[in-house]
């Protein structure tokens, strides 16, 4: 006998004894009646194992089969998929359990495996579009119109906005401001607390990026500096940060204006040639004049201010410049005295009498109106002849409405122009031309205040026109919800929507399951809905089913269009962490259901084997086959033995004598079947308008069958343990 195995059995029972009998306590070195019985138990006990242990390995297979130590069957993969409609399908199709679906992987026959839905579900046309979280507590709303995108409200919170676009913005230059002015009753305490840090952030939205800007006040206007030189369409927005310091003030109405100084024209067009930065001097009509003349500049960042006061300042100056030969002077002949004018070389003077300054209005050019003349801007000889200096030279005018861009070459802009209109002696020779020259062009402009027409107010973010006024409330009556927006109604039914919830962002632990109510909204009212929500309060992954039993309205929530559904959150709600929504969600799981197939037993043979293997769910029938119709009578699970494994099913010498058997079944699994996230599965059947199928997340748990010695050691285990539980370690392995 093998000391050290008889030494652990008495152990054992010695750990048991307590257990049981709690009066009594072993003793195998002075036993009493019990110790005594218990000691010849274990002596045989241990000439037993030792024997089993030199029994033959087709015999002891055989003893656990008499056992029903049977392998474990093959696992199915289990998942979610989302089913999809054809684009055509403005209805939505009832889909019923244990639906079929061909899945990507296939199987050793070279066929795809199947899938089966584990639920109804209705597949709705509908599609979340948009996501509202109103946070009572936190004071603010947070929104996700793209719900593609993750949904985490502490990263996406946008407080209540005051947002505007302007024609004033668009192409605004590196050094101009806008300048804002609240009306209304209380206007100053508007500007006022607009202007305070604390309370607001001014930021500007140009090609996609964000520039902050510092808003001052002057004048009882509020001035926002630091605008960026780069054009495009551009957006002003406003983020409140301190309700209380806007919710008592009566509505306002916005005016905005604009100016500007030293902004540099985008292009110079003269001489027919666009200048370029190198040029030190630009000619406007040339080193020698032409009749078609001029000298046009291209400011979006000024002259697309339509009824601006705009000012082109420049610097002006004049070269000299000579063109042929003087006749020589007369011969000189005695006792004739000349004047000393005759003997001077003779030049013609050519200057600029008049230019005339132009604007393009879309079908050509008309005269630009000036608020003060400015046709001798260009004059090389003042009224008594003498020559210009260089000096500064500024043309105002109102930005014509009617202005219009204008292609030169390759450049299209907003553009004024001066036009040679008459020179004089232009060709005389020899001549002396007096070319001005302009350097350093710079147009200022100053806008006057308009109301603000492309723009919106977000007043817990349901928009209004900021024409019509601007105020802000709080929302501590407004409760803490999540609304979820469809772009159509949900049809009456179940609807399944699969939550996926960023799990890292709980430190590997879900947070606590949270309480919510579900409700439609229709006619501005909300309306009981039933739900089943598997994840507990958006708090893990899970599908949320939705009963919906009456009519829905598209209504505005919060600045966004849609039909709503929302959950109200009793108490303090969980951190949510909303990765992605998807529509249409099922459970699956990689099983094939088998109806009435037939089998026979006899007297002699009392077993047959299933047309499959990796049976997950058996029942058997008895039919009669000599009374046709008279239906199936269900067997009882202890009259017969199944090997699910295998597919064998042995009856017991009770089950009688010659049968006919129908078994309805579930038969699949394996490691083979999971499958990757965002595979497709095509419907066995149509139905409706449902065309395919995919799996947001990845199908797992799929595994291979158990191997023997696998199932021998885990049998050994259960009848180690048996039915009754007694002390901790008969549990642990």
């Amino acid at each position: 006998m093998d000391e050290t195995l008889y030494k652990n059995i008495l152990s054992r029972i010695e750990k048991l004894s307590p257990v049981y009998a709690p009066e009594w306590r072993f003793n195998p070195s002075r036993p009493d009646f019990g110790s005594a019985v218990a000691v010849v138990f274990a002596e045989q006990l241990c000439g037993s194992m030792e024997r089993f242990a030199e029994m033959a390995e087709n015999h002891k297979i055989a003893f656990y089969n008499k056992l029903g130590a049977s392998p474990l069957p093959a696992e199915p993969a289990k998942g979610v998929v989302c089913l999809k409609l054809s684009a055509g399908g403005t209805e939505g199709s009832l889909v019923p359990k244990a639906f079929k679906l061909f899945s990507p992987v296939l199987d050793e026959a070279g066929n795809r495996r199947i899938f089966e839905t584990r639920a109804e579900t209705f597949a709705s046309p509908s599609e979340p579009v948009a996501a509202v979280f109103v946070d009572s507590a936190k004071d603010g709303v947070y929104i996700r119109d793209d719900l593609s995108l993750p949904f985490v409200p502490d990263k996406t919170a946008v407080k209540r906005k005051l947002a505007f676009e302007h024609d004033y913005i668009d192409k605004s230059a590196g050094n101009s401001r806008l300048y804002l002015k609240a009306g209304g009753e209380q206007s100053a305490l508007w500007n006022e607390a607009l202007c305070r840090p604390k309370n607001a952030g001014w930021v500007l939205i140009r090609d996609g990026e964000a520039h902050a800007l510092t808003p001052s006040l002057r004048d009882g206007k509020i001035l926002l500096n630091g605008f960026p030189a780069s054009g495009g369409k551009s957006r002003i927005e406003l983020a409140v940060k301190d309700i209380s310091a806007f919710e008592r003030l009566a509505p306002a109405r916005f005016t905005v204006g604009a100016d500007g100084a030293g902004i540099e024209p985008e292009a110079v067009f003269a001489d027919g040639e666009e200048q370029t930065p190198e040029n030190a001097k630009i000619y406007p009509f040339g080193r020698v004049f032409r009749p078609d003349g001029a000298v046009t500049f291209l400011c979006d960042g000024a002259l697309n201010r339509k009824g601006a006061s705009v000012t082109l300042k420049f610097t002006a100056g004049f070269d000299v410049i000579t063109q042929g030969e003087p006749p020589p002077p007369p011969p000189l002949k005695k006792f004739i005295v000349l004047k000393k004018n005759i003997l001077e070389p003779k030049y013609y003077d050519v200057v600029i009498k008049n230019a005339a300054w132009e604007y393009f209005n879309g079908a050509g050019f008309a005269p630009l109106p000036l608020n003060r003349p400015a046709n001798r801007v260009f004059a090389g000889l003042d009224e008594t002849g003498d020559a210009v200096k260089t000096a500064e030279y500024a043309v105002s005018f109102d930005c014509p409405r009617d202005m219009e861009p204008l292609l030169i070459g390759s450049r299209s802009g907003y553009c004024v122009r001066a036009r040679l209109k008459e020179a004089a002696d232009m060709f005389a020779r020899p001549a002396r031309i007096y070319a001005p020259y302009i350097q350093n062009a710079r147009f200022d402009f100053k806008s006057p205040p308009e109301p603000v027409e492309k723009g919106e107010i977000e007043s817990n973010f349901e928009k209004y026109g900021i024409s019509e006024g601007v105020y802000f409330k709080s929302l501590k009556s407004e409760g803490t919800a999540l609304w979820l927006g469809f772009d159509r109604p949900l049809e009456k039914g179940v609807i399944r929507l699969l939550i996926v919830c960023g799990e890292d962002s709980h430190k590997g632990a879900p947070p606590p399951p949270a309480e919510c109510e579900w409700s439609r909204l229709c006619g501005g009212k909300l309306y009981p809905v039933g739900a089943d929500d598997e994840t507990k309060g958006f708090t893990r992954t899970g599908i949320l089913s939705l009963s919906v039993d009456g009519e829905m309205s598209r209504e505005v929530k919060y600045g966004e269009e849609c039909y709503w559904v929302r959950a109200a959150f009793a108490g303090r709600p969980p951190e949510l962490r909303i990765e992605k929504i998807f529509m249409n969600a099922v459970g699956v799981e990689q099983l094939e259901t088998i109806k009435d197939e037939r089998h026979y037993i006899d007297g002699g043979e009392r077993a047959f084997t299933l047309k499959n293997k990796n049976i997950a769910e058996l029942d058997l029938y008895a039919l009669d086959e000599d009374l046709p119709g008279s239906g199936r009578e269900r067997i009882a699970g202890d009259m017969f033995r199944a090997d699910r494994s295998e597919g064998t099913v042995t009856f017991s010498e009770s089950a009688g004598g010659k049968r006919a058997i129908s078994a309805d079944y579930r038969c699949g699994g394996g490691g083979e079947a999971n499958v990757a996230a965002n595979s497709e599965f095509i419907p066995s059947l149509n139905i409706g308008y449902v065309c395919k199928a995919f799996n947001p997340l990845p199908i797992t748990g799929g595994t291979g069958k158990e191997e023997r010695e696998a199932a021998i050691s885990r049998f050994g285990r259960e009848l180690r343990r048996g039915r009754n539980p007694v002390i901790r370690s008969d549990f642990e392995d």
